[in-house]
């Protein structure tokens, strides 16, 4: 899929944009070797928000979200709310590196589509405890599996004390074996012994709606002893959400074990699953189940080496399933507004579809979409102000509505032009409605010829 931005532009700019984030590199080495130096911190975050400026300027917005994240995670940093300042500056200083890489690429192909660093953008959420980008319509896995009942449940369920008693030591083994692993003690043996935990969590949750995130669990740390998936940041941070899940699960078995497992929590231990070149025997088990070889948006990433040549753009069918995919979360936001507005919602109701509006901003910005995501944005930030408030603004509520509206067909333009030439980022529904016309004209005169 071509690109017709001005990618003269981004030539303007490059070499600028080389020094700018040379700069931020040595401000946060300077800054990891003396923390207590904060004006050190604010110059490398002073030099990310102008190359995030220049990137925005040109509208490449692809570079331009990666940039925004690195902005994000260094106020962060300066700010000290990151959940490991180690981790946090070693994801910083990686993703200063390889931005330029991805400019290049994209300078040479012709290509700025963010997708490519994925991993890296949840990396940098992963620091700042954000919901990750695997987290959206960007990837799509067959969850229908997990509404389904495997096989019969172990008898230990039936005994509540004995139940809470194995569940306790199952989660005093894998604390210790996780904290010994976030902090690289050992970490093959302590990976064996999480192996282990989940091995049995398997076993004891058969046959109930829980087991799902045990299955993929073990195949995510199998993955991991075989080295098929990096112990990245953004895995780091899974293995903390699943201690949280073992204690939640701990403190109100048996109960809890007839629950489903959230759903982003199980997307994104799918998608490093996915990302897992080969596998055993669990990684296999669990691709199969989830279609996991159909649900990337792409699978080719900037690799460890930096090889800007490993990247290639995502697939039209599948940028356009994502469109489709959106369209969908729009009718589910259009429904809860129409009910706000015939005086049958709340704004409960709004804080409820919060997290699918900055969903759908985050994909638009994944894909590039820049101003379409900005629209969006604009309207989640209204609508949250309006879930905090007793009553509803019905003309800002009908403002809303509309702008959904526009949003919506916009996205109907998009979908139409997915796999030509046209840059999604530059798609306007009139045009396309006025090509539509000229095709139906053209065709008629065909049949009356």
């Amino acid at each position: 899929m071509a690109d017709k931005r001005n990618f003269a532009a981004l030539d303007w700019v490059m070499g600028e944009i080389s020094e700018t984030l040379n700069d931020a590199r040595q401000a946060l080495e300077a800054y990891v070797e003396d923390p207590k130096d904060t004006t050190r911190i604010r110059f490398c975050l002073t030099h990310i928000h102008q190359v995030h400026g220049s990137l925005q300027m040109v509208e490449f917005h692809g570079a331009s979200l990666l940039a925004e994240e690195m902005e994000q995670l260094a106020q962060a940093l300066m700010d000290h709310k990151v959940t490991s300042a180690p981790e946090a500056q070693e994801v910083l200083m990686r993703s200063l590196l390889q931005l330029p890489i991805y400019l290049e690429h994209a300078r040479v192909q012709k290509e700025d589509h963010p997708g490519l660093v994925l991993p890296l953008l949840n990396d940098l959420r992963a620091v700042r405890n954000q919901c990750y980008l695997s987290e959206t319509n960007l990837f799509a896995p067959n969850l229908q599996s997990v509404k389904e009942i495997f096989g019969s449940r172990h008898p230990i369920t039936a005994d509540k004390a004995k139940l809470q008693q194995v569940l306790k030591k199952l989660r005093e083994m894998y604390q210790f074996a996780a904290a010994s692993v976030l902090r690289e003690i050992k970490v093959d043996e302590n990976l064996n012994y999480l192996g282990k935990v989940f091995s049995r969590m398997e076993a004891l949750t058969l046959g109930t709606a829980s087991y799902p995130l045990w299955e993929v669990s073990a195949a995510l740390i199998e993955g991991l002893l075989r080295g098929d998936i990096e112990l990245s940041v953004a895995v780091r941070g899974l293995l903390r959400h699943l201690a949280r899940e073992l204690r939640l699960l701990g403190e109100k078995a048996p109960g809890a074990l007839d629950l489903m497992p959230r759903e982003n929590l199980l997307k994104n231990l799918l998608y490093y699953i996915a990302r897992a070149e080969s596998g055993g025997k669990k990684v296999n088990r669990v691709k199969q189940r989830y279609s996991l070889s159909e649900a990337l948006l792409d699978g080719v990433t900037i690799g460890e080496d930096g090889d800007g040549d490993s990247l290639s753009a995502p697939d039209p069918d599948a940028i356009r399933s994502v469109v489709v995919a959106l369209s969908d979360e729009i009718n589910s936001i259009k429904h809860a507004l129409d009910l706000s507005l015939s005086g049958h919602g709340s704004p409960e109701d709004l804080k409820e579809i919060l997290p699918i509006v900055k969903r759908i901003a985050d994909t638009l910005a994944v894909l590039g979409i820049g101003d379409l995501r900005k629209q969006v944005t604009t309207q989640a930030e209204e609508l949250e102000k309006m879930s905090q408030q007793n009553s509803f603004d019905e003309a800002k509520l009908l403002d809303v509505a509309g702008k959904i509206i526009e949003i919506e067909h916009r996205l109907e333009a998009i979908a139409k032009v997915v796999g030509t030439n046209r840059d999604l980022a530059s798609v306007n529904e009139r045009e396309i409605e006025i090509d539509q016309a000229k095709i139906t004209v053209l065709k008629e005169c065909q049949h009356g010829a």
